[in-house]
């Protein structure tokens, strides 16, 4: 008779354990694909590399660093910039909450974790945002440290959602941003950001559909205009000697063309030519945060990797700095 109370009671307990679970699988919430969730936080074997790279030191946008204390300051500034948006003739707050309260489960898809925070909470934090920025891009341009919190992977907003209020409010006739798109005003308010220091080309991007978010607009501005084929199996990354060896078996260094493409290096009867690179002071930073969207989306069509890991072979001492630099390839 013991033996079977005892039975019944694990029974009993086993029985709470499952319910348990199975409450934790109803609530979870349901996965979407790779694609959709391209806004995340950067992996930690990434992030313990250089922590600031991936911190916004100014401002906060959209939910993964949402309420933190330093940053906490700007939240007035991002009152002041809604009251600014709402201005415009062609908008009102109604119509601003009813567009996000429509986008907002596409929006909380977007992101890779789930967002703890209430649907009146969520709808007003991406209208601040979102206005904050729209605002900051149309009435100034953006000073170096607003502009690099803005292309941080973990601080974004999806496109569409800032283009969205952006056509709403500012109609063709807007003076204010001489009839430009979101889009083409994106691509001229973060050109002083391009790694290459040729004039942005208004037309490399022509949809703004294909890009997510301001960090993915940087990459695409410096990719190839083209998908280069998937590696087949016997696909073998070479590993180069650096500038100063090749220099002594004879390769000639020369500055590549005027194209935005950072991976436009080409080698052809002893010259390489590499296309100019101009170092500022987040040039690492963008190059991280590039990377970290890379390795979090992009698979085999990670270009910004594949480069980064190409000038890391090719630069090894102050030797090789100076051969690049000569021969205006490298510009501090």
């Amino acid at each position: 008779m013991e033996n079977s109370s005892s039975n019944h009671e694990i029974k009993d307990n086993y029985g709470e354990l499952e319910n348990s679970i199975r409450q934790l699988l109803t609530c979870l919430p349901p996965s979407s694909p790779l694609d959709e969730n391209f806004i995340c936080r950067v992996p930690r074997k990434l992030r313990q590399l250089n922590e600031a790279a991936y911190t916004p030191q100014m401002v906060s946008i959209g939910p993964l660093h949402h309420g933190e204390k330093h940053l906490k300051g700007m939240e007035e500034q991002k009152m002041r910039c809604l009251k600014s948006f709402l201005a415009c003739e062609t908008i009102n707050l109604e119509d601003c909450v009813k567009m996000i309260k429509n986008w907002e489960k596409r929006i909380r898809n977007c992101y890779a974790e789930s967002i703890k925070l209430s649907s009146d909470e969520f709808v007003k934090m991406i209208l601040l945002d979102s206005s904050f920025i729209i605002v900051a891009m149309v009435e100034s341009y953006l000073d170096y440290f607003l502009g690099s919190d803005l292309l941080l992977l973990e601080n974004q907003l999806p496109f569409f959602v800032l283009e969205g209020l952006f056509n709403i409010a500012f109609n063709s006739q807007s003076q204010s941003t001489d009839c430009l798109s979101f889009l083409e005003l994106s691509v001229l308010q973060f050109k002083n950001f391009f790694i290459t220091n040729h004039k942005p080309d208004l037309k490399r991007i022509t949809r703004s559909s294909d890009v997510r978010h301001f960090n993915d607009l940087l990459r695409i501005y410096h990719a190839p205009l083209s998908q280069r084929p998937v590696p087949t199996d016997n696909y073998k990354y070479l590993r180069i000697q650096n500038a100063t060896a090749l220099h002594k078996t004879g390769v000639k260094f020369e500055v590549g063309s005027s194209s935005e493409c950072l991976l436009d290096i080409q080698f052809n009867k002893g010259v390489l030519k590499i296309p100019h690179l101009c170092i500022i002071d987040n040039t690492e930073q963008l190059l991280r945060n590039i990377i970290a969207l890379e390795w979090y989306l992009h698979g085999q069509n990670s270009y910004i990797i594949d480069y980064v890991g190409f000038m890391e072979n090719l630069i090894d001492t102050p030797e090789d700095v100076e051969i690049l630099e000569k021969n205006g390839i490298l510009e501090h």
